[in-house]
């Protein structure tokens, strides 16, 4: 599977080294139990947590200024709306197996496609599984022998109505 893309035009490379420096705070934090180290990282996890907050908010509204500018212009202002309405949607990956459950785990996602198309593509094919001692009846058409004299009648008959000669 590909990397998931990032849409989140608003983080940048404040928010980058924000979240880099509450990281490293929370590792020293876990290696030593000191109040000292746990005080660090709460201030510093507070810092990132208003950073994010108020870089989304900028964008927010820096991109509801740009939607008030297209209110005359139709298109863009209900695509840029749409955008901005619809959100967040988190990918659900969940499959029914043969048996009735559900499978949430991508690996076994993945993994129960596999057999389904395995099953599916490797069918044997329609002749190879009959029984050989059964024979086969064939329906040739002799085609040098000429027209049918049974089917040449009705096919006259009804080119001399369609012509008006009858």
């Amino acid at each position: 599977m590909k990397p998931k893309e990032n849409n989140k035009n608003w983080f940048n490379d404040l928010c980058k080294n924000a979240i880099i420096r509450r990281n490293e705070l929370r590792k020293k934090a876990l290696q030593n139990t000191s109040d000292e180290y746990k005080r660090e990282y709460e201030e510093q996890r507070k810092l990132t947590n208003k950073a994010l907050r108020r870089e989304k908010r900028l964008y927010e509204k820096k991109k509801i200024e740009e939607i008030e500018i297209n209110r005359y212009n139709t298109k863009k202002f209900f695509k840029m709306t749409g955008e901005v309405k619809v959100g967040f949607k988190p990918q659900t990956r969940i499959l029914v197996d043969g048996t009735g459950t559900m499978i949430t785990e991508e690996r076994q996602v993945i993994n129960q496609f596999k057999e389904h198309f395995e099953d599916l593509l490797n069918q044997p094919s329609i002749g190879h599984d009959l029984n050989p001692k059964i024979g086969f009846r064939s329906n040739d058409l002799d085609l040098d022998s000429g027209p049918c004299t049974e089917c040449g009648e009705p096919i006259i008959l009804t080119k001399q109505k369609m012509s008006g000669l009858q």
